[in-house]
């Protein structure tokens, strides 16, 4: 996928199976049948895309948390959010700009 925009949409995939045990999450890829087990920080962000949600907003919630400068955080979530998405457990897409000249001349 390459690196993850800030303004990236995310989204847990639909093709995927997932359970929390002791705080943290287990996810099954279900197009390649492979478990994931996330730590508390990789779980926190899973919630977090339950929903679509932009990389910004998911930075700026762990910046609102934890005692963590943001350009570390930034390179950390865009880096594990680009794994998730490569395992197919989270889908990753770039936003959407309403650009009035990509519209078919009528």
């Amino acid at each position: 996928m390459g690196e993850v925009a800030l303004d990236a949409v995310v989204v847990r995939s639909q093709l995927q199976a997932d359970c929390e045990i002791e705080g943290e999450s287990v996810v099954m890829s279900l197009e390649r049948e492979e478990f994931y087990a996330l730590n508390t920080t990789a779980s926190e962000i899973w919630r977090l895309t339950e929903e679509p949600t932009t990389v910004a907003a998911i930075v700026d919630d762990l910046l609102s948390r934890y005692r963590v400068d943001a350009v570390t955080c930034v390179r950390e979530v865009c880096e594990l959010i680009d794994r998730m998405s490569r395992c197919g457990i989270l889908d990753a897409d770039p936003p959407r700009h309403d650009d009035p000249h990509d519209d078919p001349p009528t």
